[in-house]
Order: C-alpha cells, then sequence, then structure tokens
C-alpha cells in the first residue's frame, strides 16, 4: 500500500479543496441569477436538511474505524462529477418558469451532491458517534 507523508496528504487536501470551491460558491448564485427563484432555493435547501442530518449520522459512523479517511476518497469522485454535472445544468438552465419536474430534479441533484460535500466535512472535522 502507497505511504504518503505528511506534506504529500496536505497538498492532495489543498488540491481538492481549491478544485470545489468555485463550484460551492457560485452555482446557487448562477441558479437564482438564471431565474430560480430564491424561495424555490429556499425550499430545496429546505428539502435538504432532513437527509443531511440522517445521513451525516451514517457518514460519522462509517469513518470511525482503522480508515478514517477511506470514506473522503470515496467520495471525492462522486463530488468532483457533481461539480462538473453542475457547471453542464448551468449551461444548459431553461428559462424561467421552471418546471416541477426540473425542480425536483435539481432537489435530487443538490441532496446528493451536499451528500458527497457532507462526507467530506465529515471527514475532514473528525467527527465521531
Amino acid at each position: 500500500m502507497l505511504r504518503l507523508g505528511v506534506q504529500s496528504f496536505l497538498i492532495i487536501h489543498l488540491l481538492a479543496k481549491v478544485g470545489f470551491a468555485a463550484h460551492e460558491a457560485a452555482t446557487s448564485l448562477k441558479m437564482v441569477e438564471k431565474g430560480l427563484g430564491k424561495e424555490d432555493f429556499a425550499m430545496a435547501v429546505l428539502f435538504d436538511f432532513p437527509i443531511q442530518v440522517v445521513f451525516g449520522y451514517y457518514i460519522a459512523r462509517w469513518s470511525r474505524g482503522d480508515r478514517p479517511l477511506h470514506p473522503w476518497i470515496w467520495a471525492f469522485w462522486p463530488r468532483l462529477v457533481f461539480a462538473f454535472l453542475a457547471a453542464v445544468i448551468l449551461w444548459k438552465f431553461p428559462s424561467p418558469p421552471i418546471t416541477a419536474g426540473f425542480f425536483a430534479f435539481l432537489v435530487l441533484f443538490r441532496s446528493l451532491g451536499e451528500t458527497a460535500r457532507l462526507v467530506h466535512w465529515r471527514c475532514d472535522q473528525g467527527y465521531n458517534i
């Protein structure tokens, strides 16, 4: 098994954070700019909250054990895919009004993407339940 030093781990971690910073900061703002109502976005976040609470507990349980960063590695690639897909969604974003089907897709997409982000956050914080 490949053993990395602390400096290598920090460089990998920093590069991973930089890669997701623009996605986390700009995607929701661009959706509102393209026509998603602020109230609709708030409703999407409201639907997402219980999912975050439940999955947060199980992610914390998963990250306990012999390999606590294993979930972080597993969540890296889906999180990268969600960042790419968010750019595609913004590129193909429909003009207002937003249909109920597309809104449901956005809620599901946001929930899955935020779950991958939550795995990284829980592993970074070292929460153990």
